[in-house]
């Protein structure tokens, strides 16, 4: 048996557990949890909280490269809007951002919150993009070089759903080049910067 602590299991190769006669399972999360969990995320990385308690941890309370931006009066894009992504949008609404949402479903309850548009008008105009989607061939890599070249610059990209659905390779690259720009994540792989 294999069991999995995440909503998906795109990272077991269910052929071969198959083949040798293992069976899978998951415990999902509620939408609630992840929503928060992203929230945090968000705050950490445009507060640069990170750094502070780097700081914190060796008594330096000084000032110079922690300032931080506020995620009122932030756009938002919301690229997934099924349970998760509808909690993250009901939870910003509080926060006074502006919230665009892209699903190939729309949802009339995340319509009370935010606004349906095309991914393109997502890259180009919000200050920070958080993904909630299930990983299939269509979204694989869907942030890659050419989505992140379309990004403002100090854009913060939050990933709480499938680590494959961000070219690794390019948002290193970004995190390189580019000044202000984050990626907070839930994935354990060293990357995350802000």
């Amino acid at each position: 048996m294999i069991s999995t602590r995440t909503i998906g299991y795109d990272h077991i190769d269910v052929e071969v557990a198959k083949r040798i006669g293992f069976h899978i399972s998951h415990v999902t999360y509620s939408p609630e949890c992840v929503a928060d969990y992203t929230l945090m995320l968000m705050l950490m990385c445009i507060r640069k909280m990170k750094r502070i308690m780097q700081r914190e941890e060796l008594n330096d309370f000084s000032l110079p490269g922690i300032r931080g931006r506020e995620l009122h009066g932030f756009t938002v894009g919301v690229i997934g809007t099924g349970r998760i992504g509808q909690a993250v949008i009901r939870d910003l609404s509080g926060f006074g951002c502006r919230i665009y949402a892209y699903d190939l479903y729309r949802n009339a309850e995340v319509e009370r919150y935010a606004e349906y548009v095309e991914l393109k008008e997502i890259y180009e105009t919000c200050d920070m993009i958080t993904l909630h989607m299930p990983l299939n061939d269509a979204n694989y890599h869907m942030i890659d070089h050419d989505a992140i070249g379309k990004m403002r610059k100090g854009t913060v990209l939050i990933n709480t759903a499938r680590v494959s659905q961000c070219d690794r390779d390019a948002a290193h690259s970004v995190l390189h080049r580019r000044s202000g720009w984050g990626y907070g994540t839930s994935f354990r792989k060293k990357l995350c910067a802000a």
